[in-house]
């Protein structure tokens, strides 16, 4: 090939883009701009514009959701932070999360990226897909505005600054878009004042959402201490960070997104950099917070934690001062939420009234007699003494709030009771597979005997072998039969326990469940969601008077295919 075609190709190949950044390197440490702001976009993203025709990127928080006074009970915290003698810090607590908007206070544009179903209403937040880089930073509170390329430095999360200085971040880049995008806000319905606006996040919202949100099935949520990895991936495929065996150890933060995402489509929420959030530090005590409020809380670890530290349940504590002033380090940046009041004008104002005069008037919402506050308000209606309605209403409203307080448990209860008939169908499912293996090893070990029988002769010990294995398979199969039989007797009881709600909390929590596991809707959880919709079935069984028909044949033939279902004989 001649010199000349050589060094025409060569150069051609130079100018390729390199595997991992997207066609975004484009000279020796320099990058185009949206490496600093977007290098992993998806068609679902939230864009909000930025100075210098830049834009903060933002993943969509849903929290499933019954009424705009519900919230989502999530536990906080881990289990195991590698902080041993410390679990004070990191223990495991009860907390709520939910959201300030609802599908029709977001922009037009913006209503066809989230989540939506006919069957579940969500309340939103959004939160940073990246943690803030220095580009993004410059371009706010310095006013720098990038050339055609950017230094590889600006595409790293901004470090090195305080909480105070993350405040005001939030603060002057608000402004900036009340000043010049103002329409590309979330906006409350009939509310000419309210908007949303950005802040950092609180400990809660952070931690859903590093934990995958709605994306990751509540019991994985709630109890790992990692959002579940995809296939044969490692943590490090999610996070920058000091990892054992790991020959390379990081001296600073790197270029933000060049890890993998979360379930929920968020980069670098372990390692990389710490992020600051909203709340202060408390311990974690009994389970409970403690009532001492010290520093600030900072969430994920940096580039030189260790596995333990980058945790989403990990809690740091970061005094707000130090002797030398305001407290900054070299690890530590921010990620951004949009949120805004819980309690702006127009139409919201009119409906969480309504809502609230509902909250706890049921009570139970188990099918059951008269509510009590029913009979209080006969009472009340028919005395005309004022001290003896004073005191009769006083007595209603403590009745309304451990009523509001039942429904909000027994809500808790039946949701669990439809997680729990979900696996109890997976459990049968799965004997289901060990008896016909055992039927299958049977079947193999006669054939085998009647092979050797008919060899005659010396078998070397392989015809006992054989018929012993005869015997331990069928005792195998006797078991795993009694076992499915129990679990039949186990799920018709669960049936007969959530036919005592009444249709509308069943339906509710139904949906509730339904969308979660869609949403995880992979391996397992999508045989969770097919296991919901049996027993969805099931359940317009027993509530149409049918219920003598849901049989154990009949549970069997819905759940099992037709070879497994041959392999047991109950009718």
């Amino acid at each position: 090939m001649p010199a000349r075609l050589c060094l025409a190709v060569l150069a051609f190949l130079l100018l390729l883009p390199l595997p991992g950044h997207s066609g975004a390197l484009t000279a020796k440490n320099q990058l185009v701009p949206q490496s600093g702001y977007n290098p992993q976009a998806l068609p679902d993203d939230i864009l909000l514009p930025m100075p210098c025709g830049l834009q903060m990127v933002f993943r969509t928080v849903e929290i499933p959701a019954q009424g705009l006074l519900w919230d989502r009970g999530l536990t906080l915290g881990c289990d195991n932070c590698d902080r041993p003698g410390m679990e004070y810090y990191d223990r495991r607590y009860p907390s709520s999360i939910s959201g300030p908007f609802t599908r029709d206070d977001l922009p037009e544009a913006w209503q066809g990226l989230v989540p939506t179903s006919k069957d579940m209403n969500y309340q939103y937040y959004f939160i940073g897909k990246y943690e803030v880089s220095t580009l993004q930073w410059k371009a706010v509170m310095e006013g720098v505005c990038p050339q055609e390329t950017i230094p590889e430095a600006d595409a790293m999360p901004k470090t090195e600054i305080s909480w105070f200085d993350a405040i005001d971040f939030s603060k002057r880049y608000t402004e900036w878009l009340l000043s010049n995008a103002p329409e590309s806000l979330p906006h409350f319905k009939d509310d000419p004042k309210n908007i949303g606006y950005l802040r950092l996040p609180t400990e809660a919202e952070w931690e859903y959402a590093a934990r995958g949100g709605n994306r990751v099935a509540s019991e994985t949520l709630h109890q790992e201490d990692f959002f579940p990895l995809e296939g044969n991936t490692t943590i490090s495929d999610y996070a920058i960070y000091r990892s054992e065996g790991n020959a390379r150890i990081y001296d600073k933060a790197q270029t933000i997104g060049i890890r993998k995402p979360n379930p929920l489509g968020l980069h670098d929420t372990s390692g990389n950099a710490a992020e600051l959030v909203l709340d202060e530090f408390h311990f974690s005590v009994g389970g409970r917070l403690h009532g001492s409020a010290g520093g600030f809380l900072r969430k994920g670890g940096g580039f030189s934690s260790s596995e333990g530290e980058i945790k989403p349940g990990r809690r740091e504590e970061i005094p707000y001062f130090s002797n030398h002033g305001a407290t900054s380090t070299r690890d530590m940046g921010a990620r951004l939420v949009l949120s805004g009041v819980n309690t702006p004008d127009g139409r919201r104002r009119q409906d969480l009234m309504e809502e609230w005069k509902q909250l706890g008037e049921r009570g139970s919402v188990q099918i059951t007699g008269d509510n009590p506050l029913s009979e209080l308000d006969k009472l009340l209606e028919a005395t005309a003494d004022p001290q003896i309605k004073e005191n009769l209403s006083r007595l209603r409203a403590i009745i309304k709030d451990n009523q509001a307080q039942l429904e909000k448990k027994d809500s808790e209860n039946l949701e669990g009771l439809i997680r729990t008939s979900a696996y109890i169908i997976e459990a049968l499912r799965s004997y289901a597979v060990r008896n016909s293996m055992a039927i299958k090893n049977i079947k193999d070990a006669k054939d085998e005997i009647e092979k050797l029988k008919a060899k005659g002769g010396n078998n070397g010990g392989m015809l006992k072998f054989q018929q012993e294995s005869v015997e331990k398979y069928g005792e195998a199969k006797l078991k795993f039969l009694e076992a499915i039989a129990a679990i039949l007797n186990f799920y018709r009881m669960k049936m007969e326990e959530m036919a005592k709600f009444d249709v509308e909390s069943y339906k509710t929590n139904l949906n509730i469940v339904k969308s979660e596991y869609r949403s995880a809707g992979v391996g397992f959880m999508a045989n969770m969601s097919q296991n919901v919709d049996v027993l969805e079935k099931h359940m317009e069984m027993m509530r149409s008077g049918r219920q003598t028909l849901l049989t154990k044949g009949k549970i069997l033939d819905d759940v099992l295919v037709k070879p497994l279902r041959d392999d047991i004989p109950l009718k």
